[in-house]
Parts: C-alpha cells; sequence; structure tokens
C-alpha cells in the first residue's frame, strides 16, 4: 500500500489532484487507515487509465463515464471498445499534426546549418524551395502541406500576373509553443498565469492570439490579444486568466478542470491542451 504522497512521486501528479480524483469517484476501492488514504495496486491501475485517457484529450466527466460503465461490468464492453476507438483517431490525428511539426523543426535545423556554412542567406537558401536537396524538399512539402492545398484550391495565393512575375509564395502559419498554465491547480476566484509562445518563419505580423479553454465540449475563447511579431521571431507570450474568463469555459460557469490551448484559430476537436485543476 502507498501513501497519497509517495503515489503523488510516482505519477508526478500533484496530491491536490489525487484528492479530486478521488472526489470525483475515479479511484474505486480506496481504503483509509486512521482516515489516511492507502492506495493500493487497484487504484494505481485507474491511475493509469487516467492519465492515459487525459493525455488522450478525454475531460474527467468522460473518464468518470467509462470508470461507471467498467463497474456496471461486461455489459457494457461495446461502450468501452467505442471509447478507445474514438481516443485512437483522435491520439492518430494529433501525432500526424506533430509529424508536420517534427518536419518543420527538421527543415529549420537543416536551415540555420546551411546559413552557418554559407555565412549567409544568399546561396543555397536564395532559392528555396527549388533549390532544396530532395530529402530536405520533402521536409519542406511535409510542413507546408496545408498551405500548398490551399493554394492549389486558389483560397491562399492569387495567379501570377500576365507580365510573368512569379506570385509570393503564402506566409507560414505561426506555429505555438503549447500553453504552459503557471500551476497545474489554482484555488477557486483566484486569477490563473498562462505562458506560452509563438515561432513566426513568415514576414512580420499582427497577430490576434487566443487563449482557448475547454471544459465542457467545445473550446471557448477565454482571451484574445494582438501581438507584433517580427520576422523569424519566437515570441514569450503571457497571459493572466481572471476568474471571470476561466469560468465562461464551461456553460454552467462551474468549472474543475480546465484544459489551455494557445493559438491564432481555434482548435480542432482532436487537438489537446494542459490541463488544470480549480479546487
Amino acid at each position: 500500500m502507498y501513501t497519497i504522497g509517495q503515489v503523488s512521486e510516482m505519477f508526478s501528479l500533484p496530491v491536490s489532484t489525487l484528492r479530486y480524483y478521488d472526489r470525483e469517484g475515479l479511484l474505486p476501492g480506496m481504503e483509509r487507515q486512521s482516515g489516511i488514504r492507502k492506495f493500493g495496486e487497484q487504484q494505481l491501475e485507474a491511475l493509469r487509465v487516467i492519465e492515459c485517457l487525459k493525455a488522450s484529450g478525454l475531460e474527467i466527466r468522460e473518464i468518470r463515464q467509462f470508470m461507471a460503465w467498467c463497474a456496471e461490468g461486461p455489459s457494457t464492453y461495446p461502450q468501452r471498445r467505442q471509447l478507445f476507438e474514438a481516443r485512437k483517431a483522435a491520439v492518430e490525428e494529433e501525432m500526424r499534426r506533430l509529424e508536420e511539426t517534427l518536419a518543420m523543426v527538421r527543415f529549420k535545423c537543416w536551415y540555420y546549418d546551411t546559413a552557418i556554412k554559407e555565412g549567409g542567406e544568399d546561396g543555397t537558401l536564395a532559392g528555396i524551395p527549388e533549390t532544396l536537396p530532395p530529402e530536405i524538399r520533402a521536409l519542406y512539402d511535409r510542413c507546408h502541406a496545408a498551405e500548398t492545398e490551399a493554394a492549389e484550391g486558389g483560397s491562399a495565393e492569387s495567379s501570377a500576373a500576365e507580365s510573368g512575375k512569379k506570385s509570393s509564395a503564402p506566409a507560414a502559419p505561426l506555429s505555438f509553443i503549447p500553453a504552459i498554465p503557471a500551476k497545474e491547480s489554482v484555488t477557486r476566484g483566484e486569477p490563473l498565469n498562462v505562458l506560452g509562445g509563438a515561432a513566426n518563419d513568415g514576414p512580420a505580423r499582427t497577430a490576434e492570439i487566443t487563449v482557448w479553454g475547454r471544459a465542457d465540449d467545445d473550446w471557448k475563447a477565454l482571451l484574445t490579444a494582438s501581438e507584433e511579431i517580427a520576422a523569424g521571431e519566437h515570441k514569450h507570450l503571457y497571459y493572466t486568466l481572471t476568474p471571470e474568463m476561466i469560468a465562461s469555459a464551461s456553460a454552467s460557469g462551474e468549472v474543475e478542470e480546465l484544459e489551455l490551448l494557445i493559438s491564432d484559430r481555434k482548435p480542432g476537436p482532436g487537438q489537446t491542451g494542459k490541463f488544470v485543476f480549480i479546487d
């Protein structure tokens, strides 16, 4: 048997989060000795499942439903199978998005290695993408796939002028560092600081950046700010969410668990953010 402190260290979870899980009935069969929680293998396995489902983007209320299905027995096997099938699709979509991000990172590593080697950006780099080696061109195409599709559809690039001048390539979209709550849990009624970052690999621009929150089924805009981001800048972002902003993430105004993400566009249903608990 393990104490709550030992389990906190094992799973790198705050003690307040473990207490919250227990209050929500997510750790069935919890024993208490002289009022002190004692975690057995059943609770540890429940925590492994909870953290897996959370990482896949599932909310606590949905995890609670899964635990209820488990308690009901074999009759709920189809529902449990369907839940994991849906999470598999969401994780696969997130992996696809991360592969595009990794392609951009690898391309930029090559870009700056080349700039250092050639002493500037006027040589090989001036003719991108035509001058790229095949393996680097594959990375470039992968991380610019969305822009290419939009350009081919006529929505992101104008046609070349009759003079034969080459049309300019669409600006690369901003890439964002995941939102990082300053705390993993916050007392109800207190503000919450959120850190993040945006990388601009295109020209200087003014971006409308939003802190998105999800406490129910959908992402909601909690705070939006205009940010001036220079060409090539990796800008640090720092925002403070008021208690009213936090409450707006839920239709009821009651938020116990909040998922956060920073972006200049509304996240898709399969995207996941960082969680913070409201005690």
